[in-house]
């Protein structure tokens, strides 16, 4: 999932089951980014996102993305 999101680059949407695999597996997402170029990882589930600026941050910077951007955006959430 990892490599893939980092080749194709743009937003990913990773739906987990379960809250303790996302925290676990968020982090080790950000790694390599001088390779792949600017990864970013956010977890929608965390209380953060629900600060109305933080959220709005992450949309800004998702409608700023070109079309032939060299970041790649991982979007954690779970169906809880």
């Amino acid at each position: 999932m990892q490599l893939l999101g980092r080749c194709l680059k743009g937003i990913h949407v990773i739906i987990h089951l379960l809250l303790v695999l996302m925290a676990d597996q968020a982090p080790s997402f950000q790694t390599g980014n001088e390779e792949y170029g600017v990864i970013e990882v956010h977890n929608l589930d965390e209380r953060a996102f629900m600060l109305s600026s933080h959220s709005r941050d992450i949309i800004q910077r998702i409608i700023g993305l070109h079309k032939y951007t060299t970041s790649t955006i991982f979007l954690f959430a779970s169906p809880q």
